[in-house]
């Protein structure tokens, strides 16, 4: 005779926490690994996105701890950041892009704030640095600063000038998908392979597990006063034109 397995087994109680944890983001654990490719739908962004600086847009930044759990699952799973690590100790920025091979897949990046840079808001554009999807990629950021990185803040959501400020950047490639995959595209900043060649700094800033701020923390700059970086001029068009080839038609 068949045996049925009682609907409240211990076995699928164990399974039911395991998926808990792993949907929630509120501890890191090995199952984080496991859901690499399957949160990524075994997909990785494209070269032009890796092989180039790209923009992307912002929706926070401070301390890991603080963010809405997609964003800590992200750190966790993409950028392997583990839960009270030293990499925790950093600002990040979480940022949302378009995948540029795609006209409804969206992105989700979590990337470190250099010292120069300041806190950004939602809708802010930054230029990012970034690497694969599932590579974990800020892993070890504490020891070689390698990683994803923000470059700096382009154009300032809180700011007068924003819209005109978003139709001027060079390769622009905003898809207004319903993917909530914001403003995206590729920038004419060279892509250098070692963060050290941008001449940027990354100092700790949080306690790794309260999240208050380290008394050795650097102030942090003002919106204000914040210069952004120039744009090199792309002489031979050629990434406004790889922008352009990649627009969809909605």
């Amino acid at each position: 005779m068949h045996r049925q397995t009682p609907l409240f087994s211990k076995n699928r109680l164990i399974l039911a926490l395991a998926g808990a944890l792993v949907l929630t983001g509120c501890a890191a654990n090995p199952m984080h690994r496991v859901m690499d490719r399957v949160t990524n739908l075994g997909l990785d962004y494209p070269d032009k996105m890796t092989k180039h600086i790209v923009y992307a847009t912002a929706t926070q930044s401070g301390f890991i701890g603080d963010f809405h759990r997609v964003f800590r699952n992200t750190a966790y799973v993409h950028g392997g950041i583990e839960y009270n690590s030293d990499e925790y100790q950093y600002r990040h920025s979480t940022l949302i892009l378009p995948n540029l091979d795609s006209s409804w897949l969206g992105a989700n990046v979590v990337a470190v704030l250099p010292d120069s840079v300041p806190n950004v808001v939602e809708n802010d554009i930054v230029v990012l640095k970034m690497y694969g999807a599932a590579d974990r990629v800020n892993a070890n950021f504490h020891q070689n600063k390698q990683g994803n990185i923000v470059l700096g803040i382009v154009c300032f959501a809180d700011r007068p000038d924003y819209e005109n400020c978003k139709r001027s950047l060079p390769g622009y490639a905003g898809h207004p998908s319903n993917a909530r995959n914001r403003f995206g595209g590729i920038s004419t900043i060279p892509r250098y392979e070692d963060n050290a060649e941008y001449g940027l700094s990354f100092t700790p800033y949080f306690d790794k597990k309260t999240g208050k701020v380290l008394p050795t923390a650097l102030p942090v700059p003002t919106r204000d006063q914040y210069v952004p970086p120039s744009l090199p001029p792309d002489s031979n068009d050629s990434i406004r034109k790889l922008g352009e080839r990649m627009e969809r038609i909605y």
